[in-house]
Formats: structure tokens, sequence, C-alpha cells
């Protein structure tokens, strides 16, 4: 299985504490950098880098090898995680549900001749009545 980020760390704050502690001063400057900056009012803008990566920079560390992008095109390309696979509520209509209705005989019967003449399934039939119901 793989390994958590907390498990990383803490595995390399046990095999190379040096490493660890600059890795730590890292993470510290970048948030003071973002306190500072929120600050001042600076905005995170998304870019697309010459390289292709996307990313976002405050204001002030725009250059001319970054292109400014939509909020809508960033989101669409840059995943942060999210949620787990399956979580939450389950995703209406994601695929065909069995669903179980009582059918008068002579109209099952019916629907079973029907099928049969149209070369369809009863399946497809039914869908097909309810749709036509739904949208008139």
């Amino acid at each position: 299985m793989a390994k958590t980020h907390k498990q990383m760390m803490d595995e390399l704050k046990e095999n190379d504490s040096q490493m660890y502690e600059e890795i730590q001063n890292e993470i510290e400057q970048e948030q003071k950098k973002i306190k500072t900056n929120k600050k001042h009012g600076l905005k995170l803008i998304p870019v697309k880098d010459a390289d292709g990566f996307y990313t976002k920079k405050f204001e002030d560390e725009i250059t001319e090898e970054y292109e400014i992008i939509s909020e809508q095109e960033y989101r669409q390309t840059v995943r942060h995680g999210g949620t787990r696979r399956n979580s939450g509520r389950r995703k209406i209509f994601e695929k065909p549900r069995r669903v179980t209705y009582e059918f008068e005989e002579e109209t099952l019967i019916k629907l079973k001749d029907y099928a049969k003449k149209q070369k369809k399934s009863q399946n497809e039939l039914v869908n097909e009545a309810v749709k036509k119901l739904i949208n008139g």
C-alpha cells in the first residue's frame, strides 16, 4: 500500500534530519510569504508557464514566461486531491438501476407479445413508454 505524506515525512525525519529541517524551513517561508502577500491585498492568479505547467502566482511574481489563464481553465486542468473515490452521496442515474414494479397479468402478456413483434426487449419497451409519458 502507498505511504501517506505524513508517513514519508516521519521516515525522512528519522533517516535524514537535515533534509527534513530544510523542507520544514521552506514550508514556513512559503506560508509567511503567502500571509504577507494576502495582507497587502495581492491575489493569487492562475497561470501557465512555458513548459505547460499550471499553477497560481501572486501578481508581483508574474513575468513574461507565464501566461495568465482563466480560473475556469485552471480548475478543469488542475486537481488538488479532492474526495475519495465512491465517497459521499451516490450519483443519481450513474448507471441503470434495477427497479421492480407489479403489473396485471393481462398487461404483462400484452407487453411480452408486443416485445416479440417489435424484436425488442421488455426493458427497452418499458423505458420508451416511461419516456413518452414523462416528455409528453
